[in-house]
This record gives C-alpha cells, sequence and structure tokens, in this order.
C-alpha cells in the first residue's frame, strides 16, 4: 500500500517539477513512478513485493531500465531526465542517454530598483491635530503623524525636535494633552473634512 502511495507521489512530483512542453511517453512516466515505489521497497528489504513489481508490464518494460539506470547513475540523473531529457522514453540499447538533457538557459534576474531616498516630511513646528478615530470603547488621536490614545505618554516631532506629551482624552473631534515637563495642558480640535 506504501509503495502504490509513494508511486502516486511521483506523479505529484511530476506535475509539480516536469515541464509541459517535455515530451515524455506514459510508460516511461509510470516507470519513473515505479522507480520511486522500488527504491522504497527496496529500502524496506520487500524483496517478494520487488519481484512482483519487475514481473507487472504495465510499465511496458520502462521499470527495468529505470532500475538498470539508477543503479548506475543514482536517482539525479533521472530526475534530470524526466524534466529536461531530449528523449521521450528510455531506450534499451542506449540507457546511457538519460545524460542526455536539454536544460533551459537560466533566465537573467530581472534589474532591482533601489529605493529613491526622500528625506523625511518634516513635522509640523506646533502640536496639530490631523485626525481622529473613535470606535464604541475608544477613541484614537493623530496628533503631528503619530497615534495617541487616552493614557498615552509618547514622543511626539515638533518641528526638528521631540516633545514628550501625555494624552488626557480624545473626544470625537478634540484631544487633550498635558506636557509633563511644563504641567501645560491643551486641547487640540479638529476640523473634519467636509463631504464633497
Amino acid at each position: 500500500m506504501i509503495a502504490v502511495y509513494v508511486h502516486e507521489l511521483g506523479h505529484a512530483w511530476i506535475r509539480e517539477h516536469v515541464p509541459p512542453t517535455r515530451r515524455i511517453t506514459q510508460q516511461s512516466v509510470e516507470g519513473f513512478c515505479e522507480l520511486l515505489a522500488y527504491c522504497y521497497l527496496e529500502h524496506m528489504g520487500e524483496t517478494h513485493q520487488l519481484a512482483r513489481l519487475h514481473r507487472n508490464g504495465y510499465t511496458e518494460g520502462q521499470i527495468d531500465l529505470c532500475v538498470k539506470v539508477h543503479r548506475v547513475y543514482d536517482l539525479y540523473p533521472m530526475l534530470e531526465w524526466m524534466k529536461h531529457g531530449v528523449d521521450p522514453y528510455l531506450q534499451e540499447v542506449d540507457p546511457d542517454r538519460v545524460r542526455f538533457v536539454d536544460r533551459p538557459a537560466p533566465r537573467p534576474a530581472a534589474p532591482r530598483a533601489l529605493p529613491v531616498w526622500r528625506p523625511p516630511v518634516p513635522a509640523p513646528e506646533r502640536l496639530t491635530l490631523t485626525g481622529i478615530m473613535t470606535s464604541a470603547s475608544r477613541g484614537t488621536a493623530i496628533v503631528n503623524g503619530t497615534a495617541l490614545n487616552a493614557g498615552d505618554k509618547v514622543s511626539v516631532r515638533v518641528g526638528t525636535n521631540s516633545v514628550l506629551v501625555h494624552c488626557l482624552a480624545v473626544g470625537t473631534n478634540l484631544v487633550t494633552l498635558e506636557l509633563p515637563g511644563t504641567g501645560e495642558r491643551m486641547v487640540l480640535e479638529w476640523a473634519r473634512p467636509s463631504a464633497p
């Protein structure tokens, strides 16, 4: 049962990795998938099941060629042949053709645009309320580009400096602030933009 599962995972691998332009016979596809099941059975020491796999005419001999190639070259050349081989099936007269692959040339990487440096947007020269967002439970005020909720003590940019402010309350169109260093209180009003 697990060998059948491994076989079906081989089909999934083909679907994910083999280009749709690759011409390959159905017997070769099945031979490759049976090879994966074969590798599992061999690893588990299931000699009886290995013999059954070889007797199965399902792959029309491709499993035997896949095993032969695997013994000589290991699995990686088989994977590459499945993806980029020039032949549609492994040939009994020349199994070494598994090495004949036509890999597509790698695509050059697209040039990455360098980020453009932009000077920081200067902060207003005084504390300015530029917006308020409210919900049923709380309000958030935007002062000089910094979000404030009631109770926050935050550093806010003013011109080229920073000022520590304590947000005391946020209303529907105003915010009450205190400057902890001086104890000064101020109320900033927000004029809501009118609808167009």
